[in-house]
């Protein structure tokens, strides 16, 4: 079993229930170890919950994704040494899309 812990900034958790664990009792473990974030908690299906990890700092407590919360995925090591490289006038920005494997 899974319950949606919706948190004071509009925020979810999601707590996994095992080896019979009594819901209220993980739940109020859950509030006093973070004091006064707990709005509310439900319980959810597993295919409820998206599949897709990305962008689980912006889920809602229905699931949908807060745009104003989405981070944008970290840059790889081509990208920033690249953008080093540019900002160095040690390589063009051309050269930096073709290391990238960008197109001109």
């Amino acid at each position: 079993m899974k319950i949606a812990i919706e948190r004071t900034d509009g925020g979810v958790e999601v707590m996994t229930l095992i080896g019979g664990a009594d819901a209220a009792t993980e739940v109020a473990k859950w509030q006093a170890h973070y004091p006064g974030k707990y709005v509310s908690h439900r319980e959810v299906a597993d295919n409820v919950i998206p599949t897709d990890r990305s962008k689980r700092n912006a889920w809602r407590p229905d699931f949908t994704i807060d745009p104003t919360k989405v981070v944008a995925p970290p840059k790889s090591a081509t990208e920033l040494l690249t953008e080093l490289l540019v900002s160095k006038n040690l390589i063009t920005a051309g050269e930096a899309d073709d290391i990238k494997g960008k197109k001109k």
